[in-house]
């Protein structure tokens, strides 16, 4: 079974790494300050976890090109993705480039896929670009690069440094930083979910006779 991986290896590291990363530096250090009996800085702990989290985008950015050919080569293999995936991710960055607020991103998202304000012209020409292979791997790439950056942001301005972490640290969508990460990695991994090749077409499949004994096997 043949599927584009190389999104994957985009995706996940925004997916997991992030939160993960931001949930385990912030409570170190909250955690070594009361363990070692050291005097408690917010704006110290405040910098130190931006800077750890910096390294840690850093360390996530580097392998970009090497994963970007990855999805160059799962596109020449013929591996067969939605091409709405990528349409919603071009139409995802239009509006995040023009609304730049992820309510604004969600009714945006909402409008465009119900019938809204959005131009006629806008979806035919998204419609047409996403369906050449190379801008649709650059479409996804900038897009899931937009979503790393909308992460960052927002784990900057939401860390669990902010609050007790009794209280679960931070809000997002108004609910505890912790919860709010699990259910940001299942919106994600619903959304760059992909649909295998035998799913999405059926395959015409041959049939030979096999020279010892006569019997008929599938390719």
């Amino acid at each position: 079974m043949r599927n584009s991986t190389g999104i994957w290896f985009l995706v996940m590291p925004a997916v997991l790494v992030l939160p993960l990363a931001t949930t385990s530096i912030s409570v170190l250090v909250r955690w070594l300050p009361s363990r070692y009996h050291m005097e408690y800085s917010a704006s110290l702990n405040r910098n130190l976890v931006r800077a750890l989290e910096t390294v840690a985008v850093l360390l996530i950015v580097n392998p970009f090109d090497l994963l970007r050919l990855a999805v160059a080569s799962a596109f020449r293999a013929r591996c067969c993705t939605p091409k709405g995936f990528y349409a919603l991710l071009a139409v995802d960055i239009c509006i995040v480039a023009a609304v730049p607020s992820f309510q604004g991103t969600l009714n945006g998202v909402v409008l465009f896929k119900v019938g809204s304000p959005v131009p006629e012209l806008a979806r035919s020409a998204v419609s047409q670009m996403v369906k050449k292979p190379h801008l649709g791997v650059l479409f996804a790439f900038l897009a899931i690069l937009k979503q790393i950056r909308f992460v960052v942001m927002s784990v900057k301005i939401n860390s669990p440094c902010q609050a007790d972490l009794r209280d679960g640290g931070g809000t997002w969508f108004e609910k505890p930083y912790y919860f709010s990460a699990v259910l940001f990695v299942v919106m994600w991994l619903g959304c760059c979910w992909h649909i295998p090749d035998h799913l999405l077409r059926r395959r015409r499949r041959r049939w030979r006779r096999s020279r010892l004994g006569g019997r008929w096997y599938r390719l």
